[in-house]
């Protein structure tokens, strides 16, 4: 009987051991700093041992509570997961006040924000992505290339704005790059997405683009064009994309 009760003990040491270590499960704001002392503000959370870490951008809205559960949902699954806020704590509840926002962007200063967090996210042995949508889906690829030995792979969804197609800039560009598009979305069209694909084979790197019969922002439970059924073959697809080279 002792020997019973000593093996089951055991077991659950031995569990406790290797179970992720979730001290921020809740998430929390806290302040880092780029190289120049510019200081911007993440949300962070998950296991502190995680072998898997992500960053996320925002879409034009800014950092708000959407941005915060798309984290937690990484965190759940295992990932250190931080989302990141370029827009000085500023937050935007209409189009017109988005815009602005997004323009005022100093891609610069976002830049160093990126490397900075990204800095941040890695510990020995930790796989990292970054992902983004809509206007944080072109800032996605801007974020891994702040960082381009940091990063295994780039997730962005319908991304709105400039994507980096200039060969030179790409060339750092380790990991692989997923697309996650929607055929009637009016900023990513399918024509831009062919015309990417080009670039990228150019430049000499892997894209995967998937395309889904919905629209922009087609993954928001609570947004005009959300699209159950895109929303959920999107999100599975990313996992797998994540699982397949954070490896």
């Amino acid at each position: 009987m002792r020997q019973i009760i000593r093996l089951i003990f055991l077991i659950i040491f031995t569990l406790l051991l290797s179970a992720p270590v979730f001290s921020d499960q809740q998430g929390k704001y806290i302040t880092l700093e780029t190289k120049n002392k510019q200081s911007f503000r993440i949300y962070v959370v998950g296991p502190l041992n995680a072998n898997r870490g992500i960053l996320l951008i925002h879409g034009w809205l800014g950092l708000n509570k959407g941005i915060e559960v798309l984290a937690n949902s990484f965190a759940r699954t295992g990932y250190r997961a931080m989302a990141i806020d370029i827009y000085n704590g500023e937050v935007a509840t209409n189009s017109k006040d988005a815009r602005k926002l997004m323009t005022s962007v100093n891609q610069s200063d976002a830049n160093a924000k990126y490397s900075a967090a990204l800095n941040r996210l890695k510990t020995p042995g930790r796989k990292l992505a970054t992902i983004g949508w809509s206007y944080g889906g072109s800032q996605a690829l801007y974020a891994t290339l702040s960082a381009p030995d940091l990063v295994s792979a780039t997730v962005s969804y319908y991304p709105y704005g400039e994507m980096i197609s200039d060969k030179k800039t790409l060339a750092p560009m380790k990991g692989p790059m997923l697309i996650q598009a929607a055929s009637q979305d009016f900023a990513f069209t399918p024509a831009m997405a062919q015309k990417y694909k080009v670039v990228i084979k150019n430049a000499g790197k892997k894209l995967e683009i998937h395309t889904y019969d919905a629209k922009h922002s087609f993954d928001k439970p609570k947004g005009n064009h959300y699209n159950k059924n895109a929303y959920e073959m999107a999100d599975r697809s990313t996992y797998e994309f994540l699982n397949k080279y954070l490896r």
